[in-house]
């Protein structure tokens, strides 16, 4: 994804509690984005549900998951690179 401009947001939310008053203990990570920036093709957004562990944010759990699979997406779609990368 490094030869692309994505225009993308990270969220984390406490999940409402189920009796539908008040906010539980659990979370969710998200991160929402299209590309490429510059001629959007795809929009993602990927939700992580009550995920586990330390460092429980949207930047630290679905972003990476957001990058694999719009890794493959431009693979898969043979999509052209909107940014230009010196070597």
């Amino acid at each position: 994804m490094d030869e692309f401009y994505i225009a993308a947001k990270t969220g984390t939310s406490r999940k409402p509690n189920a009796q539908g008053t008040g906010y539980s203990n659990k979370l969710y990570a998200s991160m929402i984005g299209y590309f490429p920036a510059s001629d959007p093709q795809v929009l993602l957004y990927v939700v992580v549900d009550s995920p586990q562990g330390e460092g429980i944010w949207g930047s630290t759990v679905a972003s990476p998951i957001f990058k694999e699979i719009a890794d493959e997406l431009v693979r898969i779609l043979n999509l052209n690179p909107d940014k230009h990368i010196k070597k």
